[in-house]
């Protein structure tokens, strides 16, 4: 159903306004790109090659969902690192769920926590617009 909504036009993915601009420096700074979802990776590339900016699947160097492990299982970061081919301490994590993060820091990544209102609670870096995030 999704497939035929995306490719029919129907359904068009809406991303937030300070992705895109983000995912362009990434790209021209040379930094590579990775989705890790709960949606499948099918979906990841129906959402991303139909968005509202266009087809951004070009921008993405690879893909991961749960069939590489659970998001709050430590494995799983361990093996998307041994998989994308980088050290653990070379990759930043981003999400808005903390117990991901927890996991992606046990498994030697940098963490960022995405939320709409700083979380005095929490002990990763915190961003509330991708603009915030720095490239180097």
């Amino acid at each position: 159903v999704w497939k035929a909504g995306f490719d029919g036009g129907q359904l068009v993915a809406e991303l937030f306004p300070d992705v895109l601009p983000k995912l362009r420096e990434c790209q021209a700074a040379g930094i590579p790109l990775y989705i890790y979802s709960s949606g499948s990776i099918g979906a990841q590339k129906l959402f991303f090659g139909h968005t509202t900016e266009g087809d951004l699947l070009g921008m993405f160097d690879g893909h991961f969902d749960t069939t590489s492990g659970g998001k709050k299982e430590v494995e799983s970061y361990r093996s998307i690192a041994a998989n994308m081919g980088f050290a653990a301490s070379k990759i930043c994590f981003v999400s808005d769920v903390i117990a991901e993060l927890d996991a992606a820091r046990e498994a030697g990544m940098q963490t960022v926590l995405r939320t709409a209102d700083q979380d005095e609670g929490s002990d990763h870096s915190q961003l509330v617009s991708f603009q915030q995030l720095a490239i180097s």
